[in-house]
């Protein structure tokens, strides 16, 4: 992935840098379950930028409910074969100290079992980091991400950061300013794309600047 010059110190608002957090294993589980996760967290990272020069919160300050709301919205897949599970019921129910939730779950078997395989290892890493019990996100090494072998999906998590330096008056080079403009223009063709989230933008940042 492309990052930032290392002598910038990264923005306290870059969480996707830290791959176990809650967050990112919040949003490797959603795409485990079909959803283009990443990507809608990305534009939702682009569109506040644009919009309001980051005064709006970044997507890690959010409720988990509201994270789901809005992947659920833009991060709609529509090949059958990328869901590896689905819930089929409502997940009501505590779990005893060191073992699973009782878990309401179909599992497809349309899907290659290399997926199955890594999706039913990172529901237990999240049943383990609900309950405090040490687990590392991090796969074994040299194993794909989950970016790897998804077509037509041309982001970068650098574009954000890039957004945020030009923000803070630091001089780019001609390629990052390239990329700058695209990310721009990402932001911008999102926004158009849905002319309510510049009303709901716009109404939160005046209800911060309120405040």
């Amino acid at each position: 992935m492309k990052t930032s010059n290392p002598s910038t110190k990264p923005d306290k608002d870059w969480w996707w840098r830290d791959k176990e957090s809650r967050l990112c294993l919040l949003l490797k589980y959603l795409c485990a379950q079909g959803k283009d996760a990443d990507r809608a967290a990305w534009l939702y990272e682009l569109a506040r930028r644009e919009t309001t020069a980051g005064k709006l919160p970044p997507l890690n300050k959010f409720p988990d409910e509201v994270l789901i709301q809005w992947v659920e919205r833009f991060g709609t897949i529509q090949d059958p074969t990328r869901t590896t599970h689905r819930s089929t019921g409502i997940w009501n129910l505590k779990a005893a100290t060191g073992w699973t939730r009782p878990a309401p779950i179909e599992w497809n078997l349309h899907a290659p079992l290399h997926s199955l395989v890594r999706d039913f290892k990172l529901f237990i890493q999240m049943e383990k980091w609900s309950q405090n019990i040490c687990a590392s996100a991090q796969g074994p090494k040299g194993k794909a991400t989950r970016n790897k072998g998804r077509k037509n999906r041309p982001f970068s998590w650098a574009w954000p950061e890039l957004m945020d330096r030009a923000d803070a008056k630091e001089k780019l080079n001609n390629s990052e300013r390239s990329s700058l403009s695209e990310a721009r223009k990402a932001a911008r063709a999102f926004l158009a794309a849905h002319p309510v989230l510049q009303e709901v933008f716009t109404t939160v940042e005046k209800r911060g600047n309120k405040s």
